[in-house]
């Protein structure tokens, strides 16, 4: 870092993950001041950071069962040349921090200031620096620091005893408005969260409310901006120019809720909290979306290629924009925008059922049902055969939504139509035209649903 920079504002580290800290082994609750600036940590052990085990990262290897409390003490000498602070920390599964005895960050996951020692997270975390990742990044308002000796204290919570990995590694930055070295130098993974970030994709931005966490369920209000120049590179910080108001938003999936890349379902929004039909991206007007995270997909395009094939053979597809996210002025990585399955116009053009349509013409469709991980208020019926590996096949209603009272002459019906062309595959004449499954289907949409499946060896298809 040269001299004419450091004459200037600039970033630099004031505490790093393998400095060394004081630590206990949570296997039992610790005494009830030990995140307090004055606690006497004396009789801890010590030992640099980072800490852990299972990922070959950690500078000291730890069994954690359940939680690691760590502490370390740094000085300030002139509290008003820190212009900013920030909080950069890898962790695996959960953390609370607390800055001179005050609660300053917790992780998403935790919803106590004070977790007990066996707190079990409501989603478990991977670790990303071991794979090459970004930290999670939080600012933290700097009147937290005083002149003099500053103590640090975290806890770092496993998500249970089985689990395979643990990491903890925290990292204060600070900004400095003064000239030289005050601490250390950053850090060579450290991204200036001053810099503009430039992308050629476009460019998502949402921000909850104070800073709080999105959860699983239910969606919580938050805004949403979109940067995207088409013809020119994307800016963040920029100009929302294709998308700027609120949405509904909530974690989605189920073992992809596990990953470090979560998931997202949205719903733009008006200010009044009422659904807001819009075009996002030049996909179609609607108000339901999906971010999706491609996390097992290394190469973020298998799902986006598999639905581009789908629709350029005339069967639908979500439609799909490749982009770059950030949550709370955090990179997420790159994301795909695109539409949630459901009926209508421009999606899955299908007959709308009312409840009253239950026997003749009127009650044969349109349907759609999925076969999916089930959720608590998901209703559905199991397949007569079972699966290749011997598990069950469970068939999902979901549309009409079994939630609005689906009558139950319409879940009988699809029930019985789709175990009917099972019974008729399955069957020795199953090449029939008219005993077969041939009437039961659209032959092409099958034929080619098979086509992309083989062709991009989707696991689940």
């Amino acid at each position: 870092m040269g001299a004419t920079l450091l004459s200037q504002s600039h970033w630099e580290t004031m505490v790093k993950a393998d400095h060394t800290w004081s630590y206990l082994i949570g296997d039992s609750e610790p005494s009830t001041d030990w995140y307090a600036s004055e606690f006497d940590d004396s009789s801890w052990n010590t030992a640099r950071g980072s800490f852990g085990f299972g990922d070959g990262d950690d500078t000291t290897i730890l069994n954690i069962s359940y939680s690691l409390y760590i502490r370390h003490s740094f000085s300030i000498s002139n509290r008003s040349v820190i212009d900013s602070l920030i909080l950069d920390i890898d962790y695996d599964d959960a953390y609370v921090l607390y800055l001179n005895g005050t609660m300053v960050s917790r992780s998403f996951n935790v919803e106590s200031d004070f977790p007990p020692y066996n707190y079990t997270p409501t989603i478990d975390q991977e670790a990303l620096m071991y794979m090459g990742g970004q930290p999670s990044r939080v600012a933290i308002p700097k009147s937290h620091l005083v002149d003099g000796e500053n103590v640090v204290a975290v806890q770092g919570i496993n998500v249970n005893t089985t689990s395979s990995d643990f990491s903890l590694a925290p990292f204060l930055q600070v900004k400095i408005d003064a000239a030289g070295t005050v601490y250390e130098e950053v850090p060579d993974w450290f991204v200036d969260p001053d810099a503009v970030f430039e992308s050629n994709l476009p460019i998502i931005a949402i921000e909850t409310e104070n800073g709080q966490g999105i959860p699983d369920e239910p969606k919580i209000t938050a805004h949403m901006g979109i940067v995207d120049n088409e013809g020119s590179m994307n800016e963040f910080p920029g100009i929302y120019n294709n998308y700027d108001g609120m949405i509904g938003i909530e974690i989605r999936g189920a073992s992809s809720q596990g990953y470090a890349k979560k998931g997202y379902g949205l719903e733009t929004r008006l200010a009044n909290g009422e659904n807001n039909n819009v075009s996002i991206l030049g996909l179609p007007v609607e108000n339901d979306w999906v971010l999706h995270g491609p996390y097992s997909d290394k190469s973020l395009i298998r799902n986006v290629l598999a639905y581009q094939f789908s629709n350029e053979m005339g069967q639908y597809a979500a439609r799909t924009r490749l982009c770059e996210l950030f949550i709370n002025n955090t990179y997420s990585g790159v994301y795909v925008f695109m539409e949630k399955i459901k009926r209508d116009t421009f999606r899955l053009d299908i007959g709308k059922l009312e409840p009253n349509e239950v026997s003749g013409r009127d009650v044969t469709g349109g349907y759609i049902f999925k076969l999916d991980k089930q959720n608590e208020s998901e209703e559905l019926w199991v397949s007569p055969y079972p699966a290749i590996d011997g598990n069950e096949i469970r068939i999902i209603y979901h549309y009409p939504d079994p939630e609005d009272q689906m009558p139950v002459e319409q879940k009988d019906y699809i029930k019985n139509f789709v175990t009917d062309f099972e019974h008729a595959l399955a069957s020795d004449r199953f090449y029939d035209p008219v005993l077969g499954y041939k009437p039961y289907i659209d032959m092409q949409s099958f034929i080619d649903f098979f086509l992309v499946n083989e062709l991009t060896k989707n696991v689940d298809g």
